[in-house]
């Protein structure tokens, strides 16, 4: 039926007398209501055909909730928008009963792409959730809309996906849940610009920028060397990271070192000629940085910094800040600071970006933000120059003014702290303060991107900062499996002669790190300790566990140590937990449910680490005790109908979202289509209960089976960037 035009009837509808008159519901349901790139913050509408019993709950032009009553059952709906409800936030609550037990269909569709996604944080033992490509997931009760920043979740009654997997189709986007309505109202709760108002984030407006989802692998040259860094370093480590491009290894970053002392050099100068003339430790300019990077097939990145070291220079320049007696402001990290008003930035800021995204890089790392900011345009505040709304304004006009010259396609970090006014400009922003090969650091970093993960891929890229690769073996495993399964910006920084096979292992099998975005949205909680004190008088563990305000063996999943990713890719579905013991853990049975999981459904685990495979019993994942720093990942795929499976390998942490580009079944058999590199030799499980398998046909590889039981290891080297292999089960 025409939307724009509802029967009489339809005030039916709804099963209250103080709705809108019926008359004046005509009046606007006949309105023209057009579609909206920026979806508005408006009323929801309700519509629908008493004679069919179909009704329809209606935002921004589309049908988002349609409601099939069964005949004979009568409706109870209702919509609240009449000053129940605050209105920036914005929040209408949707009601939706029956006046006897009605086990119906619920239909959700939009024009523009929707995520399942749960409406609060973890909490209680549930492990954060993650995702890739559009699972449906058990118990999670929201659906998101990232084009229109909007979220619509359901509560009150127990429900059921009907399908997997949100499908797409005629330009559509769809998901269906069976639920069973009565006297007990379905409660819907639509709030949009979640993200812009519900949480506070002014500057996401999805309709007008995204940030580029494009997953980060890469080298940072900082903790390697620091501000010690030489061309010549920069030419060997090329070499030396070279086979890493093959597992994705894709940017070389050179961080501070190479800029000249004084910024700017001298007065009169331009505040860019410091960063675009090197130092002496680079004679062949960024021309050599930029060749360094590409010997080893690597795509350039550079840091930037907004500090002003020279006083001489800022004294003469009038675009410096000063206080009301006309003296220069200092502030702590910053020194001196721009005034940030347009003229400056287009003199001092966009030139020297532009020109470095010419000389070739694609990759900006723009540090101290929060130093321009907090010590600098905020301590102007202070003394009383500007006011709180020009300091953030002027902040927002430094990043525009960079991102203008490095250009939309270029990737942008924004760097340190999660700073509102880069979201909007930059792709990425790091969360935590500098790593090193510390418990507290690796530490902070797991707690960082726990803390912001419902931003990932939707405000930002959560970036932890890089992951030194030469700690503690087990610290560093846990990390760098942490940082690809929740789709973080994937920075290492050592000396590459640090890296012994072990290291070089555990780099390779996390690499690359994956688009992974939030499944799970909510206010952030700041009362985990951000940075923890790391003492010299208690032991590690017990440090530890001070450090999380956890006492010993009372919490099987205390924060930040659960993370359940959920995979929808290449027709395939699993999911991969990762338990990270940011103190030391006992064993522990994890619930299927805690982790968005069917418990009624069967599931094989694969211990990636441990590379073993058990099929689950009664509706738990069983994980085994963890000593600090520890980590187990365990893959669980979907064994119910007992079909052949490919479960996992050892190429990849995820198992395998890389290297597995389709596996299913195929002419009576199984086939494989995977990616991979010249002299790569993998080893991938299936779960097999169907009879000995044999290799029928193999191109671009060379491949083998081990077969134990319902279990199967197939051996591929492969041969050519791309293999194809068929299995076939003897006697079929």
């Amino acid at each position: 039926m025409n939307e724009k035009s509802v029967p009489e009837q339809a005030q039916a509808v709804v099963a209250s007398p103080n709705m809108v008159p019926p008359h004046l519901r005509k009046a606007l349901e006949e309105r023209d209501y057009v579609l909206r790139p920026d979806a508005p913050a408006t009323h929801a509408r309700l519509w629908g055909d008493p004679d069919s019993n179909v009704y329809h709950l209606t935002f921004n032009g589309a049908n988002l909730v349609t409601l099939r009553y069964p005949d004979g059952v009568r409706p109870g709906l209702r919509l609240h928008s009449d000053g129940d409800f605050q209105s920036v936030p914005f929040v209408q609550q949707f009601l939706a009963w029956a006046d006897q037990d009605a086990p119906m269909e619920v239909e959700f569709t939009s024009p523009v792409e929707m995520w399942n996604m749960r409406p609060q944080r973890a909490q209680g033992g549930q492990a954060i959730l993650g995702q890739t490509g559009h699972p449906l997931l058990f118990g999670v009760n929201g659906l998101y809309f990232p084009d229109w920043d909007l979220l619509l979740s359901f509560h009150g009654l127990p429900f059921a996906w009907t399908a997997p997997r949100i499908e797409r189709a005629d330009g559509q986007w769809r998901a269906r849940l069976r639920v069973t309505l009565g006297e007990t109202p379905w409660v819907i709760l639509v709030r949009p610009r979640y993200y812009q108002e519900h949480l506070g984030y002014a500057q996401h407006q999805p309709w007008r920028f995204r940030p580029n989802p494009k997953p980060i692998t890469g080298w940072c040259s900082w903790e390697a060397y620091h501000s010690g860094v030489a061309q010549a370093d920069l030419e060997a480590d090329s070499l030396a990271l070279a086979p890493l491009k093959n597992y994705g290894l894709e940017y070389m970053q050179l961080d501070d070192g190479y800029q000249q002392a004084m910024v700017p050099l001298r007065p009169g100068a331009n505040v860019g000629d410091s960063w675009l003339n090197t130092n002496e430790k680079f004679p062949g300019g960024h021309e050599a940085i930029v060749r360094a990077a590409r010997a080893g097939g690597f795509t350039p990145g550079i840091w930037t910094n907004a500090t002003l070291t020279n006083r001489e220079a800022a004294q003469a320049m009038p675009c410096c800040l000063r206080d009301q007696k006309g003296e220069l402001i200092c502030g702590d990290w910053i020194q001196y600071i721009l005034d940030c008003l347009p003229e400056t930035l287009a003199t001092h800021v966009t030139p020297y970006y532009r020109a470095l995204r010419e000389k070739g890089y694609a990759y900006f790392k723009s540090d101290s933000i929060r130093h321009l900011i907090y010590d600098g345009l905020q301590e102007a505040v202070r003394l009383g120059v500007l006011e709180p709304e020009d300091a953030r304004a002027r902040l927002r006009a430094y990043l525009e003014a960079a991102r203008a010259g490095i250009g939309p396609d270029a990737y942008y970090l924004s760097c340190w702290g999660v700073l509102s006014q880069s979201i909007g400009v930059c792709d990425a922003m790091r969360v935590a303060t500098d790593a090193n090969p510390s418990w507290g650091a690796y530490s902070m970093q797991l707690r960082e991107t726990a803390r912001w993960f419902f931003a990932q891929r939707v405000l930002f890229t959560v970036d932890p900062d890089h992951v030194c690769a030469r700690g503690e073996p087990a610290w560093v495993r846990m990390m760098l499996s942490l940082v690809s399964l929740s789709g973080g910006l994937l920075m290492i920084s050592d000396k590459p002669r640090d890296y012994d096979e072990n290291r070089l292992n555990l780099i390779r099998k996390t690499m690359p790190a994956l688009a992974v975005r939030a499944a799970e949205t909510g206010p952030v909680d700041y009362t985990t300790p951000a940075c923890p004190h790391q003492s010299k008088t208690l032991p590690l563990d017990e440090a530890a566990r001070r450090m999380a305000h956890i006492a010993p063996d009372d919490d099987i999943a205390p924060f930040s140590s659960l993370w359940c990713t959920h995979f929808e890719e290449n027709g395939r579905q699993w999911a991969v937990v990762e338990r990270a013991a940011v103190v030391p853990l006992r064993d522990a049975s994890i619930a299927l449910e805690a982790l968005s999981l069917d418990p009624a459904r069967r599931y094989c685990a694969f211990d990636f680490w441990a590379q073993e495979a058990s099929v689950l019993e009664h509706g738990a994942l069983p994980l085994h005790a963890l000593s600090l720093g520890d980590a187990q990942v365990v893959a669980l795929t979907d064994i119910t109908d007992g079909a052949p499976r490919l479960v996992g390998s050892d190429r990849h942490v995820s198992a395998d979202a890389v290297s597995v580009l389709r596996a299913g079944a195929e002419d009576g058999g199984f086939a494989l289509e995977l990616s991979g590199f010249d002299g790569l030799a993998v080893r991938y499980t299936l779960y097999a209960p169907v009879g000995r398998a044999a290799v029928r046909s193999s191109e671009g590889c060379a491949a083998g089976i081990e077969q134990k039981g319902d279990w199967l290891t197939l051996s591929v080297a492969f041969r050519a960037p791309r293999a194809q292999i068929l299995l076939h089960w003897e006697g079929m």
